[in-house]
């Protein structure tokens, strides 16, 4: 071998192909920084949709364990509140609302809405409905149809 030919195998990366392998390595490290940044975004958003849900549904099974002239006794809207301090464990705080509504004599509808702020700013909410009859609703559609 040539010693210019020994010199060119032994010589390593110029700058420019540093640089560029530079730049290569911080675009993919910056797109996977930003994939976890939306993947927590949207685990956060999971969990408080998900704890929305587990307080509207206690709710709707105490609006169930009603009998009849309990749950008429009822306003037709009003707040209701959870036994657990959420904020605790770094949730938002909710605002939960029960309203009921009149359908025919024997069929009120129940519509429970929890809403909260999420860490990003915007209002959420999460809406759960449904029917309670004084005689059961089974009762009421095989009777209907």
């Amino acid at each position: 071998m040539t010693p210019t030919v020994a010199r060119r195998c032994a010589s390593g990366f110029t700058i420019t192909e540093v640089m560029i392998a530079m730049t290569v390595l911080l675009f993919v490290f910056m797109s996977a920084l930003a994939a976890l940044t939306i993947g927590f975004r949207m685990l956060e958003e999971a969990r408080t949709s998900t704890l929305a849900s587990q307080i509207l549904q206690s709710e709707m099974e105490n609006l169930r364990l009603k009998n009849w002239t309990q749950l008429n006794a009822l306003p037709a809207t009003e707040p209701f509140t959870i036994e657990v301090d959420t904020s605790l464990a770094g949730f938002p705080k909710f605002s939960c609302t029960r309203s009921l509504y009149t359908v025919q004599a024997d069929i009120r509808q129940a519509v429970l809405t929890a809403a909260w702020v999420s860490k990003d700013g915007r209002a959420r909410s999460r809406r759960y409905v449904t029917y309670i009859a004084k005689e059961g609703i089974n009762d009421y559609f095989y009777r209907r149809f």
